[in-house]
């Protein structure tokens, strides 16, 4: 059958033939196409998105994310391409050939609006109520397409139980629009795959193992997730009502340890460009807030490298001088809750090569309630200890059962930067204008080795699972 095509009928409805040119032979070739009417040349396989966004033009996304592989499963995305009988994809549509491709077209427009209307139509809940109100994509993309009402409806009975087991996520799949970041993230980025699309058409929602609640699966609580997560459908576990509950009663004596990393970002939720530190600023908006006392995390970062360092060496003397074939080498970091969780679910054959030594955060918190509280004279059961730290896993580590060495809780709450900051806006502190002040004693004073480990615990993680794979 000749390859021709037939011109008795319509192109539109004719097979797509990819067309090879010449200076495609090798990888690497370039390619001419015309978006808008603007030629461009592109490498072979560059797909229509990244096409576009190298030439500033706009097109809109929801299940896209740089960070992750394509889906193509949102649509938002659709483009005309000339020739094509239906819309086609930017984000998952490889240039293969010369092609003109229009991103604004009336029926362009039409399918992006009937998404988004048929997105929402499934969507429930309150805008104003939710945590990612001005944050959403969701909601940004209904702004941008003038949705001013419900075309196919709206759902006004949520459809499942709100997930609170976990000590890190909430997870509502109520407001969760299938764009599947959340399960590509967990299984192509961190390699734990607790999250996972079940069923199919109506039916389908992200969910767990058997549906089991986020605590009762191999979740490390990492919070990846939550990151790339366009809607509100997850989010962390917020504990700034139990802390301003704890700086308001008398009895209390509420303190903060802060890690170095949320003090560099936390100036990005105040509009401020990134790589500005508002260290000193900040310990004076805590005590504003309400505070008794902030302290330093790098103080027992130095604690942490002691402890490890002395543990290393212990070891290393066993296995080198008394030939003691029973240890355990090398040595891992155990400052890393997500990463303590990961090996505890998927390797717990090398737990024993994990240091003994207790997270700089959970250090804090056991000198917190006994060397700070016998000097300051003060029941460390009138003792909270906040924690804020750059990683939401930090909200699981203060509730593993076993840390508890003064016979309390040895950090009660882990705040993240967001949550931070939300609790400063909140009492209607802007942070750039606040003076500034110095940590509280005792512990005040940290070496730099102290704010290097911090700053680098979270890259450890990386070759520790290398290393294992």
């Amino acid at each position: 059958m000749s390859k021709e095509k037939n011109p008795r009928i319509p192109v539109s409805q004719q097979p797509f033939q990819v067309q090879k040119p010449e200076d495609t032979n090798t990888i690497g070739g370039m390619i001419s196409v015309e978006i808008n009417e603007k030629k461009i040349s592109v490498p072979l396989g560059t797909t229509i998105l990244e096409a576009c966004k190298e030439n500033q033009i706009h097109i809109p996304t929801l299940c896209h994310h740089p960070d992750l592989c394509m889906a193509g499963v949102c649509r938002i995305c659709v483009v005309d391409v000339e020739g094509m009988r239906t819309l086609q994809t930017a984000c998952s549509f490889p240039i293969t050939s010369p092609m003109k491709i229009k991103t604004s077209t009336p029926n362009v427009r039409k399918a992006r609006r009937h998404i988004i209307d048929l997105l929402l139509s499934e969507h429930y809940g309150e805008c104003y109520s939710c945590t990612r109100n001005n944050n959403c994509e969701l909601q940004a993309l209904a702004k941008e397409y003038g949705v001013d009402n419900y075309t196919f409806g709206h759902i006004q009975e949520p459809r499942y139980q709100i997930d609170r087991s976990s000590a890190s996520v909430v997870r509502d799949m109520n407001k969760c629009v299938l764009c599947k970041r959340c399960v590509r993230t967990c299984i192509d980025l961190q390699e734990v795959g607790c999250l996972e699309a079940i069923n199919r058409g109506h039916e389908t929602h992200v969910g767990t193992f058997l549906d089991k609640p986020l605590a009762d699966v191999v979740c490390i609580n990492c919070g990846q997730c939550i990151n790339r997560c366009p809607t509100g459908a997850l989010r962390a576990n917020d504990p700034s009502d139990e802390i301003w509950n704890a700086i308001d009663d008398p009895k209390k004596h509420v303190v903060i340890q802060t890690a170095p990393s949320p003090r560099a970002a936390i100036g990005e939720e105040f509009g401020i460009e990134p790589g500005h530190s508002y260290t000193e600023e900040l310990n004076t908006a805590l005590k504003r807030i309400g505070f008794d006392k902030v302290f330093d995390t790098d103080y027992t970062a130095d604690l942490t490298i002691l402890e490890e360092g002395t543990e290393l060496l212990n070891r290393l003397k066993k296995a080198l001088v008394d030939k003691d074939e029973t240890v355990k080498l090398p040595q891992f970091t155990s400052c890393s809750p997500g990463w303590v969780k990961y090996i505890e679910h998927f390797y717990p054959e090398y737990l024993d090569y994990l240091s003994s030594a207790k997270s700089p955060q959970q250090m804090f918190g056991a000198i917190t309630k006994t060397y700070y509280a016998s000097e300051a004279k003060i029941n460390p059961e009138n003792i909270v200890t906040v924690a804020l730290m750059p990683c939401s896993a930090k909200k699981f580590e203060c509730n593993r059962p076993e840390m508890n060495s003064s016979g309390f809780k040895d950090v009660d709450f882990g705040l993240t930067t967001r949550e931070m900051a939300q609790m400063i806006k909140e009492a209607g502190i802007f942070l750039p204008e606040m003076p500034k002040s110095h940590f509280d004693a005792p512990f005040g004073d940290a070496s730099g080795a102290g704010l290097i480990l911090e700053q680098q615990a979270e890259l450890w993680k990386l070759p520790c699972v290398l290393y294992m794979n």
